[in-house]
């Protein structure tokens, strides 16, 4: 199991001819069932990427980077990481160009939403003109 499946471990040369993975440092070791074999090696992942049985430090499995990989998914669709709008309260406008100097301010920083985020699937931005499919159900 990868263990950090995030947009950044994913290197794209040229236009597309070449994609590959990278950072295999925090890989796991799964028996047949998907689950870490090797109770004394813990998931450290990011933050952003985790799935919620990281997040609640329960048992990982393999689903952990099925989870990373739709949010990596999630990223191309909305350009910008997952649960971003937390970090930036009114500063954020679901655009790449929310990333902007008042993201630095400790003031604009929600770190509560933000955590209270992690794990979840983030909603579509409001920008996205995808057909019903692509939205979350109730």
């Amino acid at each position: 199991m990868h263990g950090d499946l995030k947009s950044a471990n994913i290197l794209v040369v040229g236009d597309f001819e070449n994609i590959k993975l990278c950072d295999f440092g925090v890989t796991l070791p799964v028996n047949s069932e998907g689950r870490v074999s090797d109770p004394d090696r813990m998931y450290i992942g990011t933050d952003a990427w985790s799935p919620m049985e990281a997040v609640q430090d329960l048992p990982i499995t393999t689903k952990a980077d099925i989870f990373a990989f739709g949010l990596v998914v999630f990223e191309m669709l909305a350009l910008h990481p997952p649960h971003i709008d937390k970090l930036g309260g009114e500063s954020f406008d679901n655009t790449f160009s929310g990333f902007d100097d008042s993201l630095d301010s400790e003031a604009s920083f929600d770190d509560s939403a933000y955590k209270d985020a992690l794990g979840t699937r983030p909603a579509l931005p409001d920008h996205l003109d995808l057909d019903e499919s692509y939205k979350k159900s109730s």
